[in-house]
């Protein structure tokens, strides 16, 4: 045997055998830092995805809260009813700053705002998804019975609005965000004496 096919002489059974076991174990060692690895990934990437929705749920709910409004001519829109799973109120929320009527509903953890038209009349209500996913439930703070105490309650039945609306937000896996808070208004609602033919406010 000359020394060239020495130097091509392929590896034996036995060897190829040992060199599969030994990536065999080098794989069973690794793999579960690996998955590890791709777990935390996924669950970093779900949870930023969660608190972006909730931060883009806050701004709308602030927007719609904020701007809560009493309109004088209409007594059977004063009140801002309020349970744990639906809230309705009349809100001046949009660029126009028209009042429109608003109804938040949460159903299976999802997080819908039926809006109509016009507080005047009863236009088909449009639906937009909030939050798609983690809304548990709303909570009111304030002082709504005639003790005047402000307190937490989950039914608010009011001419005034609450101070704080408080939405309750959980997440599949058991890892709560915190509560989401809103601002209703600092000194008290916006009283608007709405005109029919301009659909505006006007003090």
């Amino acid at each position: 045997m000359t020394a060239a096919s020495k130097n091509q002489r392929g590896f034996s059974l036995t060897e190829a055998l040992i060199a599969i076991a030994v990536l065999a174990g080098l794989a069973s060692a690794l793999a579960p830092a690996a998955f590890g690895s791709v777990r935390a990934s996924t669950e970093i990437v779900s949870l930023s995805a969660e608190r972006e929705a909730a931060r883009v749920a806050d701004e709308a709910l602030e927007g719609i809260f904020s701007n809560a409004v009493v309109i004088a001519s209409d007594p059977a829109a004063l009140r801002f009813q309020g349970r744990s799973h639906e809230i309705s109120l009349i809100s001046l929320a949009g660029p126009d700053a028209t009042p429109r009527k608003f109804q938040l509903k949460i159903d299976n953890g999802a997080l819908n705002a039926e809006i109509v038209g016009f507080a005047d009349r009863n236009d088909e209500p449009q639906t937009t998804t909030l939050l798609r996913r983690g809304a548990a439930e709303f909570s009111f703070y304030g002082s709504p019975d005639a003790a005047g105490v402000a307190s937490w309650t989950s039914v608010w039945n009011n001419k005034i609005p609450p101070r704080l609306v408080r939405l309750k937000v959980s997440t599949p896996n058991g890892r709560g965000l915190p509560f989401l808070e809103y601002v209703v208004t600092p000194n008290g609602p916006l009283h608007c004496a709405f005109d029919p033919v301009s659909r505006r406010c006007r003090n």
